[in-house]
């Protein structure tokens, strides 16, 4: 693990810490899987991080570790294969793994991770069931590690006011919330479509973000749950694998959140209506800083790079030894959600 120094820095005003520390080096992160998400995001967020390096990748694909060596100047002793990656834990240069396959591998490789004495980030969801995150929070906490999710959300500033509008009812108490998130996956799209890699359907993939920014925005857990399936192409989504969910959570503020998530098309809304005002975001669950709104205005709020910024937020809860607000119980209360769901 780095070391830090007695030099404090101060923190970006996104940040959900006071203050940061400088460490003597930057954290040393391996990718496992190098699949779209790893290739499109993660690498040009390490390569813009002012605290995290890639250093590694673990692969079974021995082009793609190729060529990840080669476009990334990446050592072949930091590269490690599905069998093999548990050597990892000789390895003073790795710090943390950053775990991005399917959903229903996760809980393997978070724990294996863990074994090895690295911290972890998971990608979302974190598990496909209540007992499965159970699982991988047990056992990052004895081997004394910190697990994180990738829910890059909680660091977009757009995200966290609306959440602070919200909470501190800056337009009266939250009535009723408007969420939703859609995917089009064509049949080459085999993690997604096929359950017992994806461990679900649209709920699993793209639903989690409504899930949790529901829990978010309002603060709150839900009370209830009522939900709806539609399938209206049962050839293409199997038994098990829904089309489109419908569902409405009713929180003990009396807020009434109904959302959907649809392999149908790509959609986005956040709206959440209160008792003077609204609010809201446009393609709110991309990768890019959404464009939020009130209904006196656009909000005016620094663009950033929401996968960049969560990798420093969580290096520095590690360097800080502290507990990051996108933990594993975090993730556990969405389970438990989408589970009711």
């Amino acid at each position: 693990m780095p070391d830090t120094t007695d030099a404090l820095l101060p923190a970006p005003a996104t940040s959900f810490l006071p203050q940061y520390v400088r460490p003597d080096r930057k954290l040393g992160v391996v990718l496992l899987g190098l699949g779209k998400y790893s290739q499109d995001q993660l690498a040009p967020a390490l390569h813009q991080s002012e605290f995290c390096n890639l250093v590694g990748v673990i692969t079974d694909d021995p082009a793609k570790a190729h060529d990840w060596m080669q476009r990334y100047d990446l050592p072949p002793q930091n590269c490690y294969d599905y069998q093999t990656f548990g050597a990892v834990a000789n390895n003073p240069h790795v710090d943390l793994i950053y775990v991005v396959t399917p959903n229903a591998t996760h809980a393997e490789y978070v724990v294996r991770a863990a074994e090895a004495g690295k911290h972890v980030i998971c990608e979302k969801p974190l598990g496909i069931s209540v007992r499965d995150c159970e699982t991988m929070i047990a056992a990052c906490s004895t081997a004394g590690v910190q697990l994180a999710v990738g829910y890059r959300l909680h660091v977009d500033p757009v995200h966290r006011e609306l959440a602070r509008l919200s909470r501190e009812k800056a337009f009266g108490p939250v009535k009723y919330l408007e969420l939703s998130q859609g995917y089009r996956p064509d049949e080459s799209d085999t993690a997604r479509l096929d359950r017992s890699l994806a461990g679900g359907g649209p709920l699993m993939d793209v639903g989690i973000y409504c899930v949790n920014a529901a829990r978010y925005l309002t603060g709150e857990e839900p009370l209830a749950v009522t939900a709806q399936c539609v399938n209206t192409n049962p050839g293409k989504f199997q038994q098990g694998m829904e089309e489109t969910l419908l569902w409405q959570l009713r929180f003990p503020g009396g807020a009434l959140a109904s959302c959907a998530a649809t392999y149908v098309n790509a959609v986005g809304r956040l709206y959440v209506v209160a008792e003077d005002g609204y609010f809201g975001a446009e393609k709110p669950f991309g990768y890019e800083t959404p464009q939020g709104f009130t209904h006196e205005g656009p909000l005016e709020l620094p663009a950033v790079n929401p996968p960049q910024l969560l990798l420093d937020e969580v290096a520095q809860c590690i360097f800080q030894d502290i507990p990051n607000p996108v933990s594993g119980e975090e993730a556990l209360r969405d389970a438990r959600v989408m589970e009711a769901i």
